[in-house]
């Protein structure tokens, strides 16, 4: 007779293991994420807000010097800063949502946080300072009075002015530089930048950030893009307007590029909002 333990057959136990677990790198649930983005959000609009908190602290200490503010309008005002760095931040904030989001999409859960994490920090081109908001040019008006306003104008056109030469000369000094100007060529030159300096001030200010296009080697040559290239040719020798376009025209032509698109696009809303303005008052 056969004993009962023969005649069952043992399972070869190599088939019956179970196949090896695949663990699926899922995305970050819909709550995770939204949990993620809000922390790192609130956390980089904090360090915004202290940022600007104190320039526009900065900007407020200059103002009391230069215009000669009374106690009781330093604090008036220094409440109405609160609300423009507020105001100044709105539309940074809803880009800055925007970023973060695009940053980790499709991210796997346990990369999300890192990610976050090792982001640099980003510039958006239609960030605007506190000091230039609707709600803190009001509070000016409403809060000084007609001499305070005008020892503030006076400086703030003073202080134009001195940028504007500053910028004027440091360009002058790299054209020179590199190209090895005649007096004549530099008097051509410094013509036309006093004029393209003034025309495209706040198109070059706005396009290269915090108004220091002109602290960098790579930008500071731009403004030279406005000087007609024909006339630069009379001026010019056959090598030096080829050290021009190797050495120089080639790097900041792109940024002339986006300077004048600025510019170009300032004077049609200036010239649509000034015809408008006509219309209401016919």
């Amino acid at each position: 007779a056969h004993r009962l333990d023969d005649m069952v057959q043992t399972p070869d136990v190599r088939l019956a293991q179970e196949p090896p677990v695949r663990v699926e790198r899922t995305s970050a649930s819909e709550a995770e994420l939204e949990a993620l983005l809000s922390s790192e959000l609130t956390r980089r609009y904090r360090v915004l807000w202290e940022e600007r908190k104190a320039v526009m602290k900065t900007h407020l200490e200059d103002l009391r010097r230069q215009a000669g503010l009374t106690e009781k309008q330093c604090l008036e005002l220094s409440l109405a800063s609160v609300g423009a760095v507020q105001d100044s931040l709105q539309m940074t904030r809803q880009q800055l949502g925007s970023w973060l989001r695009q940053s980790v999409a499709g991210a796997p859960a346990e990369a999300v946080r890192q990610r976050l994490m090792n982001l640099g920090t980003a510039g958006f081109g239609s960030e605007q300072e506190a000091s230039d908001t609707d709600m803190w040019l009001a509070a000016l008006e409403r809060v000084m009075d007609t001499a305070q306003k005008q020892r503030w104008e006076a400086a703030l056109e003073a202080r134009e002015t001195e940028l504007r030469q500053t910028q004027l000369l440091l360009v002058m000094s790299e054209l020179d530089q590199q190209l090895a100007l005649t007096a004549t060529q530099s008097a051509f030159f410094e013509s036309h930048l006093k004029r393209i300096l003034i025309e495209f001030a706040p198109d070059l200010d706005e396009y290269n950030g915090a108004r220091q296009w002109h602290l960098h080697a790579y930008s500071m040559l731009t403004p030279v893009m406005g000087v007609p290239e024909a006339e630069m040719k009379k001026q010019l020798s056959t090598r030096q307007m080829e050290l021009w376009e190797e050495k120089a025209a080639s790097q900041v032509r792109h940024y002339w590029d986006g300077v004048k698109r600025k510019h170009d696009s300032r004077i049609k809303a200036a010239e649509e909002a000034a015809k408008k303005a006509g219309e209401a008052k016919s």
